[in-house]
């Protein structure tokens, strides 16, 4: 196990992870630096977590869907932004504008990065119902796309959530996501940091879902500040 909870509070097996015990330390954690986040919803709720419960972010409204870009900033005093935006085919839920799909490398291929430059990928929910030679294509372009970003700023931070547990059926089962999980780990092992999203839901007291609970989502987002923010101050 990568880790276990005590108290709701997560505690990573994995590695010395910093504690953030109150909002204005994620606040402090974030102050100067940018957030891009890609994928599915699954990701997105670590921007809807951070617009709510990090102080004075603010929503920016820029008339877009839950599709993205969402924006979220606190520019006068922090000078954080974050910003989300989902990924290209395929889906496997409703239909979606074909303008408000952009492929993750693609935006990677966009970003100029550096030391304020924070990147989080999680892409898997909607490729369950597709052969894994498929995800395989996907996320090798993704890692060409990240190699690119690292090696013109090599300070940017790239964290890769992976699969969280959710279903026990058929149709979109914990089994088909764990087989793409085990492809992103063995793809971005050594190339990106990897957030064991797995782990953290697998391990709490709250049944599976395809998006966890806040506590869950709270936790995850502190063990990423943990990567940000190593040290106090």
């Amino acid at each position: 196990p990568s880790g276990y909870y005590l108290n709701d509070e997560w505690v990573s097996l994995a590695c010395r992870a910093r504690p953030f015990p109150a909002p204005q330390d994620l606040a402090t954690c974030m102050r100067r630096k940018r957030l891009y986040l890609f994928g599915d919803s699954t990701i997105r709720q670590w921007f809807e977590h951070i617009s709510t419960h990090v102080p004075d972010m603010q929503l920016i409204d820029i008339g877009s869907t839950h599709l993205g870009p969402l924006i979220s900033a606190n520019v006068a005093a922090a000078k954080t932004f974050v910003m989300y935006r989902t990924h290209g085919p395929p889906f496997l839920t409703a239909k979606r504008p074909f303008a408000a799909l952009h492929y993750a490398a693609n935006e990677l291929d966009g970003l100029a990065g550096g030391k304020d430059t924070v990147v989080g990928i999680s892409l898997w929910a909607h490729f369950t119902g597709f052969p894994v030679s498929f995800y395989v294509t996907r996320m090798r372009g993704i890692c060409a796309a990240v190699v690119r970003l690292l090696k013109r700023a090599p300070g940017t931070l790239v964290v890769f959530k992976s699969a969280n547990t959710s279903y026990h059926s058929v149709y979109q089962s914990d089994w088909l996501s764990l087989q793409l999980d085990l492809v992103m780990r063995r793809l971005m092992a050594g190339v990106v940091v990897i957030l064991d999203a797995w782990e953290m839901t697998a391990a709490h007291r709250f049944p599976d879902n395809l998006h966890p609970d806040p506590v869950i989502i709270h936790n995850e987002i502190k063990l990423l500040l943990a990567f940000v923010c190593p040290q106090e101050g």
